[in-house]
């Protein structure tokens, strides 16, 4: 139901959106489809205000919002297996726990949030980039012909990939993915 869309997208523009943020969504319509490009564009929210995205999308969530957020690879407390082609933005939010397979050749973005799990299978030729955040792990297997490549942001595990770095982050750092925070005295 696109009133639930609506109520979320209105929460999440009053709990945390950066002012260009607030912009777009007066000037677009506050629907599913919206929904679903902000969560992939702009990862930074989930980020920043994982719990609260959550708490928010629980709330608020419909059948018909659930089943759409899974169509397009954005599953939220959702146990099960997934499989994935080429894209951008695959985002595991809340309890999920979910098995995932990339087909040969694709090339994928994967994020888990919150309390996430998953086992993550690199179809032949295929590149993988996973981060981690909150208090998620994710589990990549080998492929000798898959590049996979983690980051990992603090506690969180990445076992298996190709290479992996732990970074820090620290709340207020991110701002489109590519500002940081700087105060002025």
């Amino acid at each position: 139901m696109e009133k639930n869309a609506k109520t979320i997208l209105e929460l999440a523009a009053k709990t945390g959106v950066c002012r260009t943020g607030r912009r777009y969504l007066k000037s677009t319509p506050k629907d599913t489809d919206t929904l679903i490009k902000i969560l992939k564009g702009w990862p930074e929210y989930l980020q920043e205000h994982g719990d609260l995205a959550v708490k928010i999308l629980r709330e608020n969530m419909d059948a018909d919002i659930d089943q759409r957020l899974r169509q397009s690879n954005i599953f939220l407390d959702f146990e099960g297996k997934a499989t994935i082609d080429n894209d951008t933005a695959v985002m595991l939010l809340g309890k999920s726990n979910v098995s995932i397979t990339t087909k040969p050749f694709a090339v994928c973005k994967i994020y888990l949030f919150n309390d996430s799990i998953s086992v993550i299978m690199p179809g032949d030729n295929s590149i993988v980039d996973v981060e981690t955040w909150h208090h998620s792990s994710a589990g990549i297997t080998v492929n000798a012909t898959a590049k996979t490549i983690g980051r990992q942001y603090d506690g969180t595990q990445i076992i298996g990939a190709g290479s992996t770095t732990t970074e820090h982050h620290a709340r207020g750092e991110v701002f489109n993915g590519k500002e940081t925070n700087h105060i002025k005295k």
